[in-house]
Order: C-alpha cells, then sequence, then structure tokens
C-alpha cells in the first residue's frame, strides 16, 4: 500500500496487543521501503517486534494488560491515558512537516493532529473500528479526555457519550468484500486489503519442525492478550483424544498445564509459516488470526470473547470461511463436534 502523501517524517501511532501492532509495522516496512522516515509509535512490549523487522520504534505506554476481566476503568486511567498524553509529547516535538497515521481511537493521535495542525490520517483494522456516530465512550473517560483537551489547549467535548471521528482520509486493512461494507459507513474509506507482517527469517526449532512434517495439526491459537484459556485446553486435549488429531496450541497462559503426547504448546510461532501447514485453525477472531487464515485457506472455528471478535465471527461465518461459535458449558464438546464436522466437509473419506 503506497504512503498518504509525501512527507520527511510519518509517525504511526497504535497500542494493544501483538495483533495491533503487526499491522502497522508492515505498513511501516512498506513506507520504509518507498523512502519514508517512520517512527512507529505504540506499547513498550512490542519494541522487540519491530526491532526484528528494522522498524524505529518510540515506547508510549506500558505493556498492554491482558484482556478479558481486567478492569477497564482502571486500564484506561493507568495504561491507555498515560499513553495518549505520551503520544501528544512525541508528536510534539516532531519535524512541523510531519504527518500522523494513527489506528482508529487513539485521542493522543487525533488530538495532536487536532492542535499541531498536521495532517492526520486514520487506519481501521477492522470493519467494525467504523462507526457512525462516533466511538463510545464513558463517561469517566470524556472526564478524562476533556482534562487532557484542556490541559493541550483544545476546546472540551461534548457529552454525547461518543468521541467524532472523521472519515476523509482512512485506510481499510481488510479488503472490500470482507467490510461488506456496511449501509452505515458515511464513507467506506479506501480497502487497502488485509496486512500481513511476514517474517523471512522465521524458522521452528526442531520439535516444531517435526510436529509439522508428521501431520497437519489443529491450531488452537489465543493470542497474546488472552488469559482465559481453560476452556480452549480442555477443548485441545479432547480433540486429539476423542479425534485422534494432533493440536498445536499457541498461547503463553499454560503454566501448571500437562499437555498430552498429541499436543504440542508454544507461546507463539508465525502465522505465515505455520497455517498452510495446519488443518485447522481454533481461535478467538482477532481480525490478524481471520486474516492469516483466509491467506492459509484453512477452515476456522471463531469463539469470540470481546471487542471486535464478535463481528470478526459473523464475517467469517456469513462468508462461508468458518464458523461462528459462541461460548458455553460444554466447550470442549462443542467444538469437538463442530472440529468434526468441518473436517468431514473439507477433506476426502
Amino acid at each position: 500500500m503506497a504512503a498518504m502523501g509525501g512527507t520527511n517524517e510519518i509517525r504511526l501511532v497504535t497500542t494493544g496487543t501483538r495483533g495491533d501492532a503487526a499491522p502497522f509495522i508492515a505498513y511501516a516496512r512498506q513506507l520504509m521501503d518507498a523512502g519514508q522516515a517512520v517512527v512507529l509509535l505504540s506499547n513498550a512490549d512490542h519494541a522487540a517486534l519491530a526491532a526484528r523487522h528494522g522498524v524505529p520504534f518510540e515506547a508510549v505506554c506500558a505493556p498492554d494488560w491482558p484482556q478479558y476481566g481486567r478492569d477497564e476503568a482502571a486500564f484506561f486511567e493507568q495504561v491507555v491515558m498515560p499513553g495518549y498524553r505520551a503520544v501528544f509529547d512525541s508528536i510534539a516535538v516532531a519535524p512541523v512537516t510531519a504527518r500522523i497515521i494513527a489506528r482508529t481511537g487513539n485521542w493522543g493521535a487525533q488530538f495532536a493532529a487536532e492542535r499541531l495542525g498536521l495532517p492526520f490520517s486514520r487506519i481501521a483494522l477492522q470493519p467494525c473500528a467504523i462507526r457512525r456516530e462516533g466511538h463510545p465512550v464513558s463517561r469517566r473517560e470524556i472526564e478524562l479526555l476533556n482534562g487532557f483537551r484542556a490541559d493541550i489547549g483544545l476546546p472540551l467535548l461534548d457529552d454525547s457519550g461518543a468521541v467524532p471521528e472523521t472519515w476523509q482520509d482512512t485506510v481499510c486493512f481488510f479488503p472490500k468484500w470482507f467490510g461488506m461494507p456496511q449501509s452505515d459507513w458515511r464513507e467506506s474509506g479506501r480497502c487497502a486489503g488485509f496486512v500481513y507482517l511476514d517474517d523471512a527469517r522465521y524458522r521452528p526449532d526442531a520439535e516444531l519442525e517435526t510436529f509439522l512434517a508428521a501431520k497437519p495439526p489443529v491450531v488452537v491459537s489465543l493470542g497474546s492478550g488472552m488469559q482465559h484459556v481453560h476452556p480452549f485446553l480442555e477443548a485441545a486435549e479432547a480433540t486429539a483424544e476423542r479425534l485422534g488429531l494432533p493440536v498445536l496450541l499457541l498461547s503463553g497462559f499454560t503454566d501448571g498445564w500437562s499437555p498430552p503426547p498429541d499436543i504440542l504448546v508454544r507461546p507463539h510461532a508465525d502465522h505465515g509459516y505455520l497455517l498452510p501447514r495446519a488443518r485447522l485453525i481454533l481461535h478467538n477472531g482477532g481480525i490478524g488470526t481471520v486474516a492469516q487464515a483466509i491467506r492459509a485457506r484453512i477452515p476456522q472455528i471463531v469463539v469470540p470473547l470481546m471487542w471486535d471478535q464478535p463481528d470478526n465471527a459473523a464475517r467469517v461465518q456469513k462468508l462461508g470461511l468458518g464458523v461462528h461459535v459462541s461460548p458455553c458449558d460444554d466447550m470442549a464438546d462443542k467444538l469437538v463436534a463442530v472440529i468434526s464436522c468441518l473436517l468431514a466437509a473439507v477433506e476426502p473419506s
């Protein structure tokens, strides 16, 4: 995807999980290859990933908290708001000809561009990020955002429960057919297609390479911010035991669990390498994993828990790319049945 206009420096801004950072790092590489000067502003825990891909990086907030069950009000006050202020401080000392390109909903970047009069573009990682009536926020969040705006000399937001966003210069990091586009979008923006962070240097360890070569596994990928893994561990065990299939489980939160021999656990594996070698993927519906599974042309089972995941899951099912399964008490039984049906439909008997 080409840069949005010429400049002598671009500040890319995104915070959140690895899945939120990866497409921005991929885009940064595209910009740099086109001769642009780029600095990525994001969570401190993405510094190593940016460095691996040679992208200049500045940490603007603490590592992302686990997503499921966290205290959202405390997270907003302790991580998000300090991040917005750090983004503003960074942009305030950027060259006067800098351009700001930020993920939807990053008010530090949007307010900085508004206050400093810098050109501003927005990136939507998923269709549900585009909201006609603005980005919904709580009364407390409005209070904190208005304190921030007052400190930097901007007029206060009204108490409508939403922060307005404009879409005059928006790029959607998904294809139009995935966005469908929605009838309530004021404008769909430019759909650039999915953006993939491929790691040409990635090599699996010897055990993982042997595991993948023996038989295509079912992949259970739970993301970098998901600690609510117990139901999926049960589903992985049931899949291996009842269906006789190898399972590769990707999660950094399995301490204390002893997987059976047919299950291999890794905190992370490059999806661009892994998924073309997989039989099927079970995941929570992050847009990056959805995109990788689509590219690999493997069935996906999506069990959404929060944020954009339910909308992504609904689109996957509507497009015939996989199955949307709602969380339930008998999760292992349900998922084993769905896996069996999906594989029966796509694999010869």
